[in-house]
Order: C-alpha cells, then sequence, then structure tokens
C-alpha cells in the first residue's frame, strides 16, 4: 500500500512541480509560491511513505545478525566447526604451561 501512495505522490509532485515557472509568469507569484508549496507537500508526503514502507519491510524481514571485530559470527554452515575450534583453543591455553618460551 505505501508503495502506491509513494508514486502517486511522486507524480502529483512532479505534476506541481512542472508549471510553476509559467504559473509565475501568467497568474503572478502567489500563485506560482502555492503551486510550490503543494507539490513540496507531496514530495514530503512521499518521502513518510517511503519511511513507512521500509519499517514495514524491515520487520517483516529482517536483516541477518552481524558481528563486530572482537566478537565475529561464525558462518551460518559453519556453527559446528566453531564450536569444536573454540574447545580446542581453549584445550591448547588450558595445557601451555609456559615451558617453551625461551
Amino acid at each position: 500500500m505505501y508503495k502506491i501512495l509513494r508514486i502517486v505522490f511522486t507524480v502529483l509532485s512532479a505534476l506541481f512541480i512542472l508549471p510553476v515557472v509559467l504559473i509565475g509568469i501568467y497568474l503572478g507569484l502567489e500563485w506560482a509560491l502555492a503551486c510550490a508549496a503543494a507539490a513540496a507537500a507531496f514530495f514530503g508526503l512521499a518521502v513518510l511513505f517511503k519511511r513507512f514502507q521500509e519499517r514495514e519491510e524491515e520487520k517483516k524481514n529482517p536483516p541477518p545478525p552481524v558481528g563486530d571485530f572482537f566478537s565475529p559470527l561464525p558462518p551460518p554452515g559453519d556453527a559446528e566447526a566453531a564450536g569444536e575450534k573454540d574447545a580446542q583453543t581453549e584445550h591448547d591455553s588450558r595445557t601451555n604451561d609456559g615451558d617453551d618460551v625461551p
């Protein structure tokens, strides 16, 4: 629904902004400013409905979680290998007594 409203208000905005100069010449500055204000209002409504549509789409299809530098997420198919790797790293850290340091 928001997509249709975005298109309608974008078209209305374009239709109102096109004749501003001609309206200003033939009918006066007041009418030209009124036409430009209507175009700006329609454009604002188009942007507003765009934000509504983006929020609705984000709720329906949220982005995947993202890890940061200190705790990156493992690849989706590699969850078991990541667990095994963590266990191996933990085992290595427990067995290292520091004897191998000269």
